[in-house]
């Protein structure tokens, strides 16, 4: 009597493991329902997002290394920009075309930063700001 009762506990309870396998492998069988599914539509949602963002970014002159004229400029380029790197040169200075070459290979390896190069004495405010007229200085802006 105790072993029938045993064996009928084990029976429904082996039922009730073989339900949840079997929930289980059809979960995982519907091609819709896919962990890996899910994982790939989200991946490619992220992929097209960056897409975009690369797009707006060339759009508004990130990749290339560009000199700018005046002070105007650059607050228009800040105010585009939320990340932006600006080299005040000087023409006397031997260091400027090293810092311009580095940031020439920079520049198309950052998309999300626009990079930028001034003549410190276009930009005497901005210049004037950093204490530096006569010697190279970069300057890092993030929004």
């Amino acid at each position: 009597m105790i072993r029938e009762e045993e064996g009928k506990v084990m029976e429904t309870v082996l039922k009730a493991v073989e339900a949840k396998v079997e929930e289980e492998l059809e979960r995982l069988a519907d091609p819709e329902e896919s962990d890996l599914l899910v994982l790939r539509k989200q991946r490619f949602r992220e992929l097209k997002e960056r897409q975009e963002k690369e797009k707006d970014w060339r759009q508004a002159g990130h990749g290339e290394y560009s000199e700018l004229s005046g002070e105007k400029e650059f607050f228009s380029a800040s105010a585009v920009s939320h990340r932006l790197v600006a080299h005040f040169y000087s023409k006397t200075s031997m260091r400027t075309d090293i810092m311009d070459k580095h940031l020439k290979i920079l520049a198309p390896k950052h998309l999300e930063t626009k990079f930028l190069k001034i003549d410190a004495e276009k930009a005497p405010f901005l210049a004037g700001l950093s204490g530096s007229i006569r010697l190279n200085c970069t300057i890092i802006l993030s929004s």
